[in-house]
């Protein structure tokens, strides 16, 4: 450290016998440390800098040579910084200009939503006041924020964020406004495109079409369905695309004249030093230059404009690359209008090749689900409601959600899903063993699928396990889950333990094995009964996948899975039961809600809407 403040240098000595140099400068009063032998001819020690001038008169006229190899320490860097006073002055300037301009705005970023413009919200903000160069903390939020709200009335709500020199405006856009008609429960299904009648699948409602029909768009379906009954009507459908391109491509190839025009910013003022561009054809590249620290920009920027002149010029292109782009592009297309529910069965591809044009055509054959829901009024749907409330002999009308669906609508739908995803013997076994029981099925129908949470009715239990079931079967579909069965009949499996965990006789309330054990708990415990039970040689993979995804189908251990998803179909049953849980919160918290308003903060959701 004292060397340091003092300063030293660092020196090589090299030449015969530089052990008696080396004694030669001792002898003369002249201190060296740090001594290093670098070979048998050269070394290298430290020397203080007052000593310099000594040794400088002892290695004078010698035969060795000696170098300085670094000078080090405080008196030094001192005299660095003489010798530079100007590079210090105008960094002390820099640092000044720094901590002036950082009070004041460089550059405004704007984000908005679709259907609002961008340089409208500018222009209001710089009528307000908000631009380039303003003083940061003269920026008043609020009123900025009142303004541009009563200027657009789309806009809902206005975020202004000051990072650094910038400022980060974000626009929220309000929701579309819902029309207030008077609906029924009732509609009619008609086919939202052409196609060719595969399967109808009611649920509700009389089906005017059967397997084979050709159909048209627009045509009736199924007369009076509930609209709460998830209707399917599956056809055969067709989609043809097609795109064309020539074999020749004009292009423009620069002469390598250019010429640059240079435009200075600061804040918001611009000043360019224009130059006359005689260029018949040309091209512009940009490149900007700022400064900027962390969070703070400079205001002075410098924008370089490179104007390139360019010539025409044919090339032919590769007419394989043609036809693979072309075929990128219209698959890409095809894509974008099939829907994500169809499934595709077959394509076909052509070529067509004429003069220097090639058109790529691809049809494709789907298959999806081609119901559209057309909703019917009271007037129209009066004498159906009645007809609906008027029950068959010997059916139980138990109340199953809030549009009063019969049980046995929700049942039958059940097993429609059952008799197509169900398939393997083992699969009905298991099936079988809980619901063909008289009495499994009696407290099913009238189980809850919450105290509180959600599906919280009489039959509850019931609409929650169908939904879930049919959204299980639609993302199997789409995703290709390889074990289509075992995800289906576990969502159908997988609230079972509800009957025992919740008592829906009375006020709705957990029971003590509930409380104890929980759901997921008691439905594995059911599931081994009944393995027990059955004389049956299950697959060991079919038991092991079904109680799996019954105790993974919370999905996080915080929301009360004992594992986590691991599975595929584990991981697609948790989506299924997490929108249906949260869609029927959504449905009774709009039950008590008016259109256009907000409703009272809900703690199942942990927010209120605005409906």
């Amino acid at each position: 450290m004292i060397s340091y403040i003092r300063g030293y240098y660092v020196i090589t000595v090299e030449g015969v016998s530089v052990e008696r140099f080396l004694n030669h400068l001792m002898r003369n009063g002249i201190k060296v440390y740090n001594v290093k032998k670098i070979s048998s001819t050269k070394i290298e020690f430290n020397l203080d800098r007052e000593d310099i001038k000594a040794f400088k008169n002892v290695y004078r006229g010698s035969n060795f040579q000696v170098k300085i190899k670094q000078s080090t320490g405080l008196p030094f860097i001192l005299r660095r910084i003489y010798k530079n006073k100007g590079m210090w002055i105008c960094g002390v300037i820099s640092l000044f200009l720094l901590i002036m301009t950082s009070q004041f705005v460089t550059d405004i970023y704007i984000q908005v939503p679709e259907g609002i413009k961008k340089e409208d919200i500018r222009k209001e903000l710089y009528q307000v006041g908000l631009k380039p160069g303003v003083y940061k903390k003269s920026i008043d939020r609020k009123e900025i924020r009142d303004h541009i709200m009563l200027k657009f009335n789309d806009v809902a709500y206005l975020s202004i964020n000051v990072k650094g020199t910038n400022i980060f405006v974000t626009v929220t856009k309000k929701a579309e406004t819902l029309k207030s008609v008077e609906q029924s429960n009732y509609c009619n299904i008609i086919a939202k495109k052409d196609g060719i009648i595969e399967k109808v699948i009611a649920r509700s409602g009389n089906s005017v079409v059967q397997k084979g029909d050709i159909v048209r768009k627009g045509d009736v379906l199924i007369n009076g369905s509930n609209n709460k009954s998830i209707p399917e009507v599956w056809a055969t459908t067709f989609y043809e695309a097609s795109k064309s391109a020539s074999y020749e491509e004009v292009v423009k190839e620069k002469t390598g004249n250019k010429k640059n025009v240079y435009t200075l910013s600061f804040y918001d003022n611009k000043y360019t030093i224009r130059r006359n561009i005689k260029y018949n054809d040309y091209v512009i590249e940009n490149q900007e230059y700022k400064l900027s620290l962390g969070n703070y920009t400079f205001p002075l920027k410098l924008k370089v404009s490179t104007f390139y002149e360019t010539k025409d010029k044919k090339i032919e292109k590769d007419k394989e690359q043609v036809k693979k782009e072309l075929k990128e592009k219209t698959l890409k297309e095809l894509d974008y209008i099939i829907p994500a529910s169809a499934r595709i069965v077959d394509s076909k591809h052509d070529y067509k090749v004429n003069k220097n044009m090639l058109e790529y055509t691809i049809t494709v054959q789907t298959s999806e689900n081609i119901a559209n829901v057309y909703s019917l009024s009271k007037a129209e749907a009066e004498n159906m409601i009645r007809e609906q409330n008027t029950h068959k002999e010997g059916e139980e009308v138990v109340p199953s959600n809030p549009e009063k669906r019969p049980i046995n609508d929700i049942m039958a739908d059940i097993e429609e899903i059952t008799k197509e995803c169900i398939i393997s013997e083992e699969g009905k076994i298991l099936n079988d063993y809980f619901f063909n029981d008289e009495k499994f099925l009696e407290e099913f129908k009238h189980g809850i699928g919450g105290v509180s949470m959600h599906h919280n009715y009489i039959g509850g239990l019931a609409e929650h396990t169908l939904n879930v079931m049919y959204l299980t079967k639609v993302l199997c579909d789409r995703y290709n889950c390889k074990r289509r069965e075992v995800a289906v009949l576990s969502a159908k499996l997988h609230d079972i333990g509800k009957l025992y965990e919740l008592d829906y006789k009375g006020p709705f309330k957990y029971t003590l094995q509930g409380e104890l054990e929980g759901h997921i708990v008691i439905g594995v415990q059911m599931i081994d009964k009944a393995l027990n039970e059955i004389d049956y040689p299950f697959s060991e993979d079919f038991i092991r996948r079904i109680k799996g995804c019954i105790t993974q189908h919370h999905g996080k251990l915080e929301y009360g899975s004992p594992r986590a998803c691991n599975m595929e179909e584990s991981f697609i049953l948790n989506y299924a039961d997490t929108v249906d849980a949260t869609m029927n919160k959504i449905e009774q918290i709009k039950e008590n809600t008016k259109e256009d308003t907000w409703s009272d903060y809900d703690r199942r959701i942990e927010t209120k809407l605005y409906l």
